[in-house]
């Protein structure tokens, strides 16, 4: 396996990951009568912010050479 599909195989996950979340979430929200425009607004602060923490991970002299490609990648597409 080339690092592009590691790391194409890596976004992959993640944002099969965060579809996942994202849906029990709603779940949880709908049953619980939860407001979801509060909690969007919650979550959308955390959104514009990690980019800049996946940057500072990536930036740590031991993460691995891959997965900075990866959460590089992933800072990007966010």
């Amino acid at each position: 396996m080339t690092w592009w599909q590691s790391v194409l195989l890596v976004v992959v996950g993640a944002l099969l990951a965060a579809g996942v979340a994202l849906g029990v979430w709603a779940r949880r929200a709908q049953a619980s009568g939860y407001e979801p425009a509060t909690a969007l607004r919650r979550v959308g602060g955390d959104l514009v912010r990690l980019p800049g923490r996946l940057r500072r991970v990536a930036a740590d002299p031991r993460t691995p050479r891959r997965a900075r490609w990866a959460l590089i990648a992933l800072a990007l597409y966010i």
